[in-house]
Protein backbone atom coordinates (compact mmCIF):
# COMPACT_ATOMS: atom_id res chain seq x y z
CA UNK A 1 0.00 0.00 0.00
CA UNK A 2 1.73 3.66 -1.09
CA UNK A 3 -0.01 6.82 -0.47
CA UNK A 4 1.83 9.90 -2.08
CA UNK A 5 1.27 13.25 0.37
CA UNK A 6 2.91 15.15 -1.84
CA UNK A 7 6.00 15.72 -4.89
CA UNK A 8 8.26 15.52 -1.32
CA UNK A 9 6.74 12.68 0.69
CA UNK A 10 5.55 9.14 0.32
CA UNK A 11 4.63 6.43 2.70
CA UNK A 12 4.72 3.02 2.08
CA UNK A 13 3.17 -0.44 3.87
CA UNK A 14 4.14 -3.96 2.97
CA UNK A 15 3.42 -7.36 4.18
CA UNK A 16 4.87 -10.24 2.80
CA UNK A 17 4.05 -13.88 4.67
CA UNK A 18 5.14 -17.54 3.84
CA UNK A 19 3.60 -20.86 4.99
CA UNK A 20 5.56 -24.03 4.20
CA UNK A 21 4.31 -27.79 5.30
CA UNK A 22 5.87 -31.14 4.74
CA UNK A 23 4.86 -34.58 5.15
CA UNK A 24 8.51 -36.60 4.85
CA UNK A 25 8.50 -40.11 4.02
CA UNK A 26 11.66 -42.22 3.91
CA UNK A 27 10.86 -46.06 4.23
CA UNK A 28 14.03 -47.35 3.43
CA UNK A 29 15.27 -45.02 6.46
CA UNK A 30 13.05 -45.97 8.51
CA UNK A 31 13.32 -49.47 8.11
CA UNK A 32 17.39 -49.16 8.63
CA UNK A 33 16.72 -47.92 12.16
CA UNK A 34 13.74 -49.65 13.00
CA UNK A 35 11.79 -46.39 13.46
CA UNK A 36 10.42 -43.20 12.28
CA UNK A 37 13.30 -40.87 11.53
CA UNK A 38 11.95 -38.28 9.66
CA UNK A 39 8.48 -36.16 11.02
CA UNK A 40 5.81 -33.82 9.33
CA UNK A 41 6.92 -30.10 9.88
CA UNK A 42 5.49 -26.90 9.58
CA UNK A 43 6.77 -23.38 9.57
CA UNK A 44 5.12 -19.95 8.91
CA UNK A 45 6.81 -15.81 8.83
CA UNK A 46 5.22 -13.01 8.28
CA UNK A 47 7.27 -9.46 7.81
CA UNK A 48 5.89 -6.25 8.59
CA UNK A 49 7.86 -3.28 6.74
CA UNK A 50 6.60 0.21 6.81
CA UNK A 51 8.66 2.86 4.88
CA UNK A 52 9.19 6.94 4.30
CA UNK A 53 10.43 8.16 1.01
CA UNK A 54 11.96 11.88 1.07
CA UNK A 55 12.52 14.09 -2.24
CA UNK A 56 13.89 17.13 -1.96
CA UNK A 57 16.33 20.01 -4.35
CA UNK A 58 14.52 19.08 -7.43
CA UNK A 59 14.99 15.35 -7.10
CA UNK A 60 18.38 15.68 -6.49
CA UNK A 61 18.28 14.09 -2.85
CA UNK A 62 16.18 11.21 -2.33
CA UNK A 63 15.92 9.55 0.98
CA UNK A 64 14.11 6.01 2.21
CA UNK A 65 13.81 5.29 5.79
CA UNK A 66 11.81 1.79 6.44
CA UNK A 67 10.96 -0.14 9.92
CA UNK A 68 10.83 -4.13 9.57
CA UNK A 69 9.16 -6.48 12.35
CA UNK A 70 10.13 -9.97 11.41
CA UNK A 71 7.49 -12.64 13.12
CA UNK A 72 8.23 -16.85 12.18
CA UNK A 73 6.86 -19.95 13.44
CA UNK A 74 7.85 -23.18 13.37
CA UNK A 75 6.92 -26.93 14.69
CA UNK A 76 8.51 -30.23 13.98
CA UNK A 77 10.14 -33.15 15.78
CA UNK A 78 13.52 -34.26 15.92
CA UNK A 79 15.61 -36.93 16.83
CA UNK A 80 18.46 -35.46 19.15
CA UNK A 81 20.10 -38.80 18.96
CA UNK A 82 19.10 -41.14 16.13
CA UNK A 83 20.24 -44.29 18.01
CA UNK A 84 17.67 -43.70 20.46
CA UNK A 85 13.57 -43.73 19.46
CA UNK A 86 12.81 -40.77 21.62
CA UNK A 87 11.62 -37.88 19.37
CA UNK A 88 11.94 -33.95 20.59
CA UNK A 89 9.11 -31.85 20.03
CA UNK A 90 10.17 -28.43 18.81
CA UNK A 91 8.29 -25.15 18.27
CA UNK A 92 9.55 -22.05 17.65
CA UNK A 93 7.99 -18.48 18.29
CA UNK A 94 10.15 -15.55 17.62
CA UNK A 95 10.07 -11.51 16.78
CA UNK A 96 12.72 -9.55 15.88
CA UNK A 97 12.80 -5.41 14.98
CA UNK A 98 14.76 -4.06 11.98
CA UNK A 99 15.30 -0.96 10.27
CA UNK A 100 17.91 0.66 7.20
CA UNK A 101 18.41 4.48 6.04
CA UNK A 102 19.06 4.86 2.64
CA UNK A 103 20.04 7.81 0.71
CA UNK A 104 21.31 9.22 -3.34
CA UNK A 105 22.38 12.06 -4.26
CA UNK A 106 23.25 13.38 -8.03
CA UNK A 107 25.67 15.33 -7.99
CA UNK A 108 25.49 16.21 -11.68
CA UNK A 109 23.02 14.08 -14.41
CA UNK A 110 25.81 11.37 -14.76
CA UNK A 111 26.99 11.52 -11.62
CA UNK A 112 25.17 10.05 -8.02
CA UNK A 113 26.27 9.05 -5.08
CA UNK A 114 24.73 6.39 -2.74
CA UNK A 115 24.78 4.98 1.05
CA UNK A 116 22.98 3.09 2.82
CA UNK A 117 22.82 1.75 6.66
CA UNK A 118 21.08 -1.05 7.91
CA UNK A 119 20.80 -3.37 10.53
CA UNK A 120 18.67 -6.04 8.86
CA UNK A 121 16.75 -9.53 10.02
CA UNK A 122 17.07 -12.61 7.77
CA UNK A 123 14.13 -15.33 8.82
CA UNK A 124 15.90 -18.51 7.70
CA UNK A 125 14.45 -20.19 4.93
CA UNK A 126 11.72 -23.84 5.31
CA UNK A 127 14.78 -25.73 4.60
CA UNK A 128 17.06 -23.99 6.83
CA UNK A 129 14.96 -24.46 9.85
CA UNK A 130 13.14 -28.17 9.36
CA UNK A 131 14.73 -29.39 6.61
CA UNK A 132 13.99 -31.07 3.47
CA UNK A 133 12.49 -34.40 4.24
CA UNK A 134 15.13 -36.46 2.88
CA UNK A 135 18.87 -35.10 3.09
CA UNK A 136 18.97 -31.77 5.73
CA UNK A 137 17.86 -32.43 9.05
CA UNK A 138 15.60 -30.02 11.26
CA UNK A 139 17.66 -27.29 13.17
CA UNK A 140 15.91 -27.18 16.13
CA UNK A 141 17.30 -24.17 17.96
CA UNK A 142 18.48 -22.04 14.86
CA UNK A 143 18.75 -18.69 15.32
CA UNK A 144 18.01 -15.62 12.86
CA UNK A 145 20.76 -13.82 11.48
CA UNK A 146 20.95 -10.25 12.06
CA UNK A 147 23.06 -8.07 10.15
CA UNK A 148 24.61 -4.39 10.59
CA UNK A 149 25.55 -2.72 8.04
CA UNK A 150 27.07 0.55 5.78
CA UNK A 151 27.53 -0.41 1.61
CA UNK A 152 28.78 3.24 -0.23
CA UNK A 153 29.44 3.97 -3.80
CA UNK A 154 29.32 6.44 -6.88
CA UNK A 155 27.48 5.81 -10.08
CA UNK A 156 27.95 7.29 -13.44
CA UNK A 157 25.90 7.17 -16.23
CA UNK A 158 25.61 8.53 -19.41
CA UNK A 159 23.68 8.28 -22.49
CA UNK A 160 25.20 7.74 -25.97
CA UNK A 161 24.63 7.37 -29.59
CA UNK A 162 24.20 3.62 -29.05
CA UNK A 163 22.08 3.62 -25.80
CA UNK A 164 23.51 4.05 -22.04
CA UNK A 165 27.16 3.55 -20.17
CA UNK A 166 27.16 2.77 -16.56
CA UNK A 167 30.29 2.46 -14.07
CA UNK A 168 29.57 1.68 -10.68
CA UNK A 169 32.17 1.15 -7.80
CA UNK A 170 30.84 0.05 -4.13
CA UNK A 171 32.14 -0.41 -0.76
CA UNK A 172 30.56 -2.55 2.01
CA UNK A 173 31.22 -3.63 5.38
CA UNK A 174 28.55 -5.69 7.30
CA UNK A 175 29.23 -7.72 10.99
CA UNK A 176 26.79 -10.52 10.85
CA UNK A 177 25.65 -12.26 13.87
CA UNK A 178 24.38 -15.63 14.12
CA UNK A 179 25.75 -16.72 10.39
CA UNK A 180 23.71 -19.76 9.45
CA UNK A 181 26.18 -22.35 7.80
CA UNK A 182 25.48 -25.77 6.29
CA UNK A 183 27.13 -28.41 7.74
CA UNK A 184 27.84 -32.15 7.58
CA UNK A 185 25.54 -34.26 10.47
CA UNK A 186 26.80 -37.70 12.11
CA UNK A 187 24.43 -39.20 10.45
CA UNK A 188 26.05 -40.77 6.93
CA UNK A 189 24.58 -38.36 3.71
CA UNK A 190 22.70 -36.41 5.98
CA UNK A 191 23.25 -32.74 6.68
CA UNK A 192 21.81 -29.47 9.24
CA UNK A 193 21.92 -25.65 9.26
CA UNK A 194 23.41 -24.31 12.15
CA UNK A 195 24.60 -20.79 13.38
CA UNK A 196 27.75 -20.53 13.25
CA UNK A 197 28.87 -17.05 15.28
CA UNK A 198 29.88 -13.27 14.31
CA UNK A 199 31.80 -12.95 10.88
CA UNK A 200 32.75 -9.42 9.42
CA UNK A 201 32.31 -8.94 5.79
CA UNK A 202 34.65 -6.47 3.96
CA UNK A 203 35.04 -5.50 0.49
CA UNK A 204 33.86 -3.80 -2.99
CA UNK A 205 33.10 -4.22 -6.19
CA UNK A 206 33.11 -2.99 -9.62
CA UNK A 207 31.08 -3.30 -12.54
CA UNK A 208 31.01 -1.60 -16.12
CA UNK A 209 28.56 -1.89 -18.59
CA UNK A 210 27.04 -0.39 -22.17
CA UNK A 211 26.29 0.20 -25.16
CA UNK A 212 29.54 0.44 -27.30
CA UNK A 213 28.00 0.10 -30.69
CA UNK A 214 24.73 -0.10 -32.54
CA UNK A 215 24.81 -4.20 -32.43
CA UNK A 216 27.48 -5.02 -29.72
CA UNK A 217 26.79 -4.44 -25.51
CA UNK A 218 29.62 -5.33 -22.87
CA UNK A 219 29.37 -5.38 -19.25
CA UNK A 220 32.34 -6.61 -16.67
CA UNK A 221 32.09 -6.69 -12.78
CA UNK A 222 34.86 -7.34 -10.15
CA UNK A 223 34.35 -8.06 -6.42
CA UNK A 224 36.48 -8.47 -3.69
CA UNK A 225 34.68 -9.84 -0.46
CA UNK A 226 36.94 -10.92 2.69
CA UNK A 227 34.70 -12.88 5.54
CA UNK A 228 36.58 -13.20 8.74
CA UNK A 229 35.83 -15.18 11.81
CA UNK A 230 35.36 -12.50 14.73
CA UNK A 231 34.25 -14.79 17.60
CA UNK A 232 37.35 -14.88 20.12
CA UNK A 233 36.32 -17.45 22.09
CA UNK A 234 35.11 -20.89 21.44
CA UNK A 235 31.14 -21.44 21.58
CA UNK A 236 29.90 -22.09 24.85
CA UNK A 237 33.26 -21.54 26.81
CA UNK A 238 36.57 -19.02 27.31
CA UNK A 239 38.74 -21.10 25.64
CA UNK A 240 40.40 -18.63 23.33
CA UNK A 241 38.93 -19.33 19.36
CA UNK A 242 42.02 -20.80 17.40
CA UNK A 243 40.47 -19.25 13.77
CA UNK A 244 39.65 -16.13 15.97
CA UNK A 245 39.87 -13.55 12.56
CA UNK A 246 40.57 -16.01 9.92
CA UNK A 247 39.23 -16.06 6.50
CA UNK A 248 35.86 -17.71 6.59
CA UNK A 249 36.11 -21.58 4.69
CA UNK A 250 33.69 -22.12 1.45
CA UNK A 251 33.12 -18.58 0.60
CA UNK A 252 34.80 -17.48 -2.57
CA UNK A 253 36.80 -13.93 -1.63
CA UNK A 254 37.61 -12.99 -5.11
CA UNK A 255 34.99 -13.11 -8.46
CA UNK A 256 34.86 -11.69 -11.84
CA UNK A 257 32.66 -11.96 -14.72
CA UNK A 258 32.36 -10.04 -18.16
CA UNK A 259 30.59 -10.99 -21.18
CA UNK A 260 29.32 -9.75 -24.85
CA UNK A 261 26.10 -9.39 -26.44
CA UNK A 262 25.29 -9.12 -30.16
CA UNK A 263 21.89 -7.80 -31.40
CA UNK A 264 20.48 -7.45 -34.47
CA UNK A 265 17.34 -6.68 -35.59
CA UNK A 266 15.43 -9.10 -39.04
CA UNK A 267 19.06 -10.10 -39.15
CA UNK A 268 17.39 -13.31 -41.25
CA UNK A 269 15.20 -10.70 -43.26
CA UNK A 270 11.25 -10.49 -42.21
CA UNK A 271 9.66 -8.13 -39.70
CA UNK A 272 9.70 -7.41 -35.52
CA UNK A 273 12.04 -9.90 -35.11
CA UNK A 274 15.22 -9.47 -33.05
CA UNK A 275 18.62 -12.36 -33.16
CA UNK A 276 21.11 -12.27 -30.40
CA UNK A 277 24.34 -14.04 -29.77
CA UNK A 278 24.94 -13.87 -25.84
CA UNK A 279 28.65 -14.84 -24.48
CA UNK A 280 29.00 -14.80 -20.72
CA UNK A 281 32.77 -15.80 -19.08
CA UNK A 282 32.81 -16.49 -15.01
CA UNK A 283 36.43 -16.21 -12.82
CA UNK A 284 36.64 -17.53 -9.53
CA UNK A 285 39.79 -17.45 -7.47
CA UNK A 286 40.68 -20.92 -5.81
CA UNK A 287 39.63 -20.83 -1.73
CA UNK A 288 39.98 -23.37 1.08
CA UNK A 289 37.38 -25.66 2.11
CA UNK A 290 38.51 -25.32 5.93
CA UNK A 291 40.11 -22.66 7.76
CA UNK A 292 43.49 -22.14 6.47
CA UNK A 293 45.61 -23.12 9.60
CA UNK A 294 48.63 -23.98 7.68
CA UNK A 295 50.69 -22.72 4.50
CA UNK A 296 50.95 -26.12 3.83
CA UNK A 297 47.24 -26.97 3.94
CA UNK A 298 46.23 -28.37 0.52
CA UNK A 299 42.36 -29.05 0.63
CA UNK A 300 41.25 -25.81 -1.75
CA UNK A 301 38.18 -25.19 -3.72
CA UNK A 302 40.80 -25.16 -7.20
CA UNK A 303 40.22 -21.65 -9.33
CA UNK A 304 37.27 -22.02 -12.16
CA UNK A 305 36.95 -20.31 -15.30
CA UNK A 306 34.09 -21.45 -17.23
CA UNK A 307 32.36 -19.61 -20.49
CA UNK A 308 28.89 -20.32 -21.57
CA UNK A 309 27.36 -19.29 -25.05
CA UNK A 310 23.95 -18.68 -26.04
CA UNK A 311 21.64 -18.05 -29.08
CA UNK A 312 18.36 -16.00 -28.61
CA UNK A 313 15.79 -15.56 -31.91
CA UNK A 314 12.38 -13.88 -30.72
CA UNK A 315 9.33 -13.09 -33.33
CA UNK A 316 6.42 -11.14 -33.55
CA UNK A 317 8.09 -8.55 -30.87
CA UNK A 318 9.11 -10.60 -28.38
CA UNK A 319 5.75 -12.75 -28.13
CA UNK A 320 7.95 -15.60 -28.99
CA UNK A 321 11.16 -16.05 -27.67
CA UNK A 322 13.46 -19.43 -29.00
CA UNK A 323 16.76 -19.58 -26.44
CA UNK A 324 19.40 -22.39 -26.85
CA UNK A 325 22.64 -22.36 -24.39
CA UNK A 326 25.33 -24.27 -23.86
CA UNK A 327 27.19 -23.82 -20.51
CA UNK A 328 30.41 -24.62 -19.39
CA UNK A 329 31.37 -24.91 -23.02
CA UNK A 330 35.48 -25.61 -22.60
CA UNK A 331 33.94 -28.94 -20.31
CA UNK A 332 36.48 -27.52 -17.60
CA UNK A 333 36.08 -29.62 -14.13
CA UNK A 334 34.35 -27.16 -11.69
CA UNK A 335 33.72 -27.40 -8.04
CA UNK A 336 31.57 -25.67 -5.50
CA UNK A 337 31.60 -24.43 -2.01
CA UNK A 338 32.67 -27.90 0.60
CA UNK A 339 33.97 -29.16 -2.87
CA UNK A 340 30.83 -31.03 -4.71
CA UNK A 341 31.28 -31.12 -8.10
CA UNK A 342 29.31 -29.00 -10.87
CA UNK A 343 27.83 -30.46 -14.30
CA UNK A 344 30.62 -30.31 -17.13
CA UNK A 345 29.59 -28.99 -20.31
CA UNK A 346 25.84 -28.85 -20.50
CA UNK A 347 22.79 -27.61 -22.58
CA UNK A 348 19.29 -25.92 -22.41
CA UNK A 349 16.57 -25.22 -25.10
CA UNK A 350 13.73 -22.80 -24.29
CA UNK A 351 10.43 -21.53 -25.77
CA UNK A 352 8.89 -18.37 -24.03
CA UNK A 353 5.58 -17.27 -25.08
CA UNK A 354 4.32 -13.58 -24.02
CA UNK A 355 0.19 -13.21 -24.30
CA UNK A 356 -0.36 -9.85 -25.45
Amino acid sequence: MNYLLNEHNTFNINIYGTHTRQNPENELMDLSFGYQTNFPSRMSSLTFGFSYDLTLLDSRFMSATTVKNFNFSSNTKVLEQTFINNPTDIELNKNYWGGSESMRYKFTKRLLAKASFSSEVRIPTAEELVGNGYSILPASDLKPERCNGLNAGLLYHRATQFGLIEAEASYFLNQLEDMIRYQADMIPSMARYANFGTVRTKGFEIEVKGDVAPFLYLYGNFTYQDLRDRRKYETGSQAANPTYNKRMPNIPYLLANFGAELHRENLFGGQRQNSRLLADASYIHEYFYDFEMSRYQERKIPTSFTIDLGVEHSFNNDQWTVTFRVKNLTDRTVYSDLNRPLPGRNFGFKVRYVMK
